[in-house]
């Protein structure tokens, strides 16, 4: 009869080295475990200073070796009481500058939101609390737009009251 498994030759060798491995790995994880941070990119209040549009970076470790999801949010907060703050939309970016969103008050109540055309968009509104949200595509090209959402399997732009984006 075989001895029992941990009288074999070698086998407390093995699980030194196997222990050390998983506690190495451990702290390895603990080093680059799966997080978000997020950067201001830009603070633009509205011409009245009712509002305040803010432009903020996430970015988000996906895994170990996958590497990090980039994306830009703009949200609307109020300066006033009741203070809020309103998600508007979030933009896949890669992290690329030049695939951010630009942002500016065209009016008290319009917000414009600039975009590059094949921008993988996540529109959560388009009204908030009086404030109007206008989309724009650089270029400004509504075939090309719908032609690369078809291509890419992505969902149509919902469009704003006017039916315009």
């Amino acid at each position: 009869m075989p001895p029992p498994f941990y009288r074999r030759a070698g086998c407390l060798i093995a699980l030194g080295i196997l222990a050390a491995a998983v506690y190495g790995l451990s702290i390895l994880w603990d080093a680059v475990k799966p997080g978000c941070t997020s950067v201001v990119l830009d603070r633009l209040t509205s011409p009245d200073g009712a509002w305040v549009a803010v432009g903020e970076e996430f970015t988000c470790d996906v895994g170990f070796l996958a590497g990090s999801d980039v994306a830009v949010g703009v949200r609307l907060a109020m300066t006033k009481p009741p203070f809020r703050e309103i998600q508007v939309l979030g933009v896949d970016t890669g992290g690329h500058e030049d695939e951010r969103p630009v942002i500016a008050w065209s009016a008290p109540n319009v917000l414009r939101v600039t975009v590059p055309l094949h921008s993988l968009l996540n529109i959560l509104t388009r009204q908030a609390d009086g404030v109007h949200v206008d989309i724009h595509f650089d270029p400004d090209d509504p075939a090309a737009r719908a032609a690369w959402l078809k291509q890419t399997d992505q969902s149509p732009d919902p469009s704003d009251d006017a039916g315009k984006h």
